[in-house]
């Protein structure tokens, strides 16, 4: 659970320049968790997602994680929390 925590409170912090509350953070956790399964289960869609865009992927870094961070990062800027700062 830390692991999590950690993985979508600074994302969040970092996007909508405040912490989340604990509604937030916990369906942050609820949606890497989701995505990491999902990816896990498909690990080839998660290596196409994770080489999206032009900087490749570094090597030693798991693509599952890579892709379900994206999906989680994509959530908090598609937020209101994000949103209302832009």
């Amino acid at each position: 659970a830390y692991e999590c925590t950690t993985s979508t409170f600074l994302p969040f912090r970092r996007l909508a320049a405040r912490e989340p509350d604990a509604r937030e953070l916990a369906i942050l956790n609820q949606v890497i968790t989701e995505q990491r399964a999902e990816f896990a289960k498909t690990p080839e869609e998660a290596k196409k997602l994770s080489h999206v865009g032009e900087s490749k992927p570094d090597a030693n870094l798991n693509p599952v994680e890579i892709a379900a961070m994206t999906m989680t990062v994509q959530t908090i800027v598609n937020s209101d929390s994000v949103i209302w700062k832009r």
